[in-house]
């Protein structure tokens, strides 16, 4: 039954890869509730194709049957029905109830006789095929992955439409489910699976804002509780999200680009858009650190009312400082500095976690006296030791040395280790504005990192673990293959 009633909202469909325990049942797959189906059951799926935009049929079986979802397979893929029941019982068991621990809300949705439903994920299956199942589509996503060398692919994703009914969205599948790669992704690896858990936050997110009348959430919001949602399914770390920060492979975290405008960086080099992942993945589990609730945080968030950098600081102001409401400046400029002092304990560090307490934000040199542009959300740390003029939406802060328990200063930068310029403005689609971060103890002094061209950023640059393959946004998928317009 498809509910008539309900408001159009678009939402954002993101991708990731991570590493994590694998579930794995030596059994004959009913301990759980879970069965191989008892006959073959065939149903045809629409897709998209992100090489051309358009929608195609996918000829699909039921490989396995959990007690919390189903998992199809596109025909043609060779995934074994071993590997499906792998995934359906680390989904009915390790990521369903953790994911509904730290995003789910509870509450019931009475019908005309009776409760229809009483959790977010009763409330998507009852937007969509109402078999009370989550359906897990495997296929091979058509994207632009091995071609000319491109290893970038699309890894997993959401779309809305398919909550609504085909006379709405004609691509429509009437059904909660979520799309999970086949090549070069893995059904029932530790990636695959932690991809899934990305993937179902986004439905879970959609699903909220639709019962919280808020719509969908800024995208680096949606994108950053996705990423923590990876963390709260597993209880491990994305080692490639740290290291990408760490490597900083295309010298343009330094130079100030992160989550707050998504995608900010116009370039037909996609890994640039792993900026955005990376940061907002730090940023998300350096709340969950400092917050008094741990992943409660992520509820708190994911229910707010508001759609943009309200529903977090709203959130860190109840569990981590009551200073940050409706304070975004002051929430990024701690995050900001905890990337470069990461001191063992406090706000300004990551409470030494054992994989992210050596996270070391790079300096920036440049030229003595010159202006550099920031745009909304982003900071860069110098080694300038006099405080700049005022400038509108730009703050700067004084830092102490690395692991020092001491407060950034906004008032002098005298003494410090290092400056920190960062742009206040909350209005993402505002231009950038102009710093004065350099001075003569940015010169030539401060050498750049060993292994950067700095007149050239690029792949030059060295890195500490391997070239690919690498999950981007179906988005930006879209966007390298022409079809910007079509972007979701």
């Amino acid at each position: 039954m498809k509910n008539k009633r309900l408001p159009l909202f678009f939402g954002i469909a993101a991708l990731f890869l991570y590493s994590c325990d694998l579930f794995v049942d030596p059994g004959n797959g009913n301990r759980d509730g879970g069965a191989y189906p008892p006959a073959s059951e065939y149903k045809i799926f629409r897709a998209q194709n992100f090489l051309t935009g358009s929608y195609y049929n996918v000829d699909a079986m039921l490989l396995y049957e959990g007690a919390k979802c189903t998992i199809w397979r596109e025909i043609a893929s060779r995934t074994s029905p071993y590997a499906a029941q792998t995934m359906a019982n680390t989904y009915d068991n390790s990521i369903y109830p953790n994911m509904m621990s730290a995003f789910g809300f509870v509450e019931e949705f009475p019908g005309e006789d009776t409760v229809v439903t009483r959790n977010t994920m009763e409330q998507a299956d009852y937007l969509g095929d109402g078999d009370g199942k989550l359906c897990i589509l495997l296929l091979d996503i058509r994207d632009s992955y091995g071609m000319n060398g491109n290893q970038s692919y699309v890894a997993g994703y959401f779309w809305f439409g398919n909550l609504y009914s085909k006379s709405t969205y004609p691509d429509s599948n009437e059904s909660d489910m979520i799309y999970i790669d086949t090549n070069p992704g893995i059904p029932g690896s530790e990636q695959s699976n932690a991809i899934l858990a990305h993937e179902m936050q986004h439905l879970m997110n959609f699903v909220t804002g639709m019962v919280r009348g808020r719509g969908t959430m800024d995208t680096w919001v949606d994108e950053g509780l996705s990423g923590a949602a990876e963390y709260v399914a597993t209880g491990k770390h994305n080692e490639n999200r740290i290291a990408w920060y760490k490597d900083d492979q295309e010298g343009t975290i330094r130079k100030g680009n992160n989550f707050f405008v998504w995608n900010n960086y116009t370039s037909s080099n996609p890994m640039i858009l792993l900026d955005d992942y990376s940061t907002v993945y730090l940023f998300f589990n350096w709340l969950r650190l400092q917050a008094s609730t741990g992943i409660d945080i992520f509820r708190t968030i994911i229910n707010s009312p508001h759609s943009d950098y309200r529903a977090v600081t709203a959130a860190a102001a109840n569990v981590i400082n009551s200073g940050y409401n409706n304070n975004w400046p002051l929430l990024l400029r701690d995050w900001m500095a905890a990337n470069y002092v990461n001191a063992p304990s406090g706000r300004y560090g990551y409470k030494n976690d054992p994989m992210l307490r050596d996270i070391n934000a790079r300096v920036l040199s440049g030229v003595a006296g010159s202006s550099y542009p920031l745009a909304p959300g982003e900071g860069i740390y110098t080694q300038k030791s006099t405080m700049p003029g005022t400038v509108a939406n730009i703050g700067y802060a004084g830092l102490p040395s690395r692991g020092s328990l001491a407060a950034p200063n906004d008032l002098s930068a005298s003494g410090s280790s290092a400056l920190l310029s960062y742009n206040t403005n909350t209005n993402r689609n505002a231009l950038g504005s102009p710093c004065y971060p350099f001075s003569v103890e940015t010169g030539p002094s401060l050498q750049p990192d060993a292994g950067m061209d700095m007149t050239s950023v690029g792949l030059s640059f060295k890195r500490s673990f391997s070239s690919g393959p690498y999950p981007i946004s179906v988005g930006e998928m879209l966007r390298l293959n022409g079809h910007e317009e079509l972007q979701r």
